[in-house]
């Protein structure tokens, strides 16, 4: 595979977006490459595929597909750390965005692949946000805060949008969720009425 050709690889993989799913279980990776560009996973976090993959295919030189299975992954099993949503899935997530942006610094020839892929975890992001409990929203919020860039997109996400900035974060979190839930209760209640009307 010559540059070029790497080159229009990186940028599928990346472009790709969350179409594409960034598990390392789906690699094989030589252990050289690893140790000489210092690949590892980030340790303390869950989802830390979702740092090490990025990195990974940013600095590969050369790419490989096998259409053959090499590797059974049982997702979702009983007891495994991903078949629950908790809060460490949004604040870990918030700690790949800082590793991220760290590597992005580090290696400005990759910097724009590194940013689309930090665009797309604002939407994941999001989208655990949304699954948490109420009471996670102020922990969740004060992560977010801390990253002006994922404040302001999830600020733009959100259900409820003041005209004006006056009500903070924490508190868009909080009103966002209230109204997700009334939104699932009026369709309930939607549903149920126009049973009835049927009978």
């Amino acid at each position: 595979m010559n540059s070029g050709d790497a080159e229009r690889v990186r940028a599928y993989l990346f472009d790709s977006g969350l179409r594409f799913v960034w598990t390392a279980w789906r690699n094989i990776v030589r252990r050289e490459f690893l140790v000489s560009n210092g690949l590892f996973f980030m340790k303390g976090i869950i989802r830390e595929d979702e740092e090490w993959t990025p990195r990974i295919y940013a600095l590969a030189k050369t790419y490989a597909f096998a259409h053959e299975p090499f590797y059974d992954h049982r997702s979702k099993r009983e007891g495994s750390i991903m078949s629950e949503i908790n809060r460490r899935h949004v604040t870990d997530m918030c700690l790949i965005l800082d590793s991220l942006s760290r590597f992005a610094l580090k290696h400005p020839d990759v910097s724009r692949l590194i940013e689309m892929r930090r665009r797309e975890l604002f939407q994941v992001i999001l989208y655990y946000t949304r699954m948490l409990p109420f009471s996670d929203m102020p922990e969740v919020a004060r992560h977010m805060e801390a990253r002006p860039d994922l404040a302001a997109a999830v600020r733009g996400a959100l259900f409820f949008r003041p005209t004006a900035n006056v009500i903070d974060l924490k508190h868009n979190l909080m009103i966002d969720h209230v109204m997700k839930r009334a939104r699932v209760a009026a369709r309930a209640l939607v549903s149920s009425i126009s049973r009835w009307v049927h009978l």
